[in-house]
């Protein structure tokens, strides 16, 4: 309830349209780009778990590793069920 309740007051804040800029930004047109706003509720929920779990790493970096990994499965041809 606690992590929720943090996570709402940043998003009452408008932290998440934060999160919207910077991936317009610094990755406009990536696969996923419909999907920002998710994204962004993401980071939010991130921001509050990353330093719990480990204090070291970036969120910044998490974000782009999940973009990353989309991006890949999003450019992967289907197999073609007629083979």
């Amino acid at each position: 309830m606690m992590l929720i309740s943090r996570v709402l007051e940043r998003n009452s804040r408008r932290r998440d349209q934060r999160w919207q800029r910077w991936l317009e930004q610094n990755h406009p047109g990536h696969a996923k780009d419909r999907s920002n706003s998710f994204i962004a509720l993401m980071a939010l929920i991130l921001e509050e778990l990353l330093p719990i779990l480990d204090p070291k790493e970036v969120i910044e970096e998490v974000v782009v590793e999940w973009l990353s990994s989309q991006n890949q499965t999003a450019t992967r041809c289907p197999p073609n069920p007629t083979q």
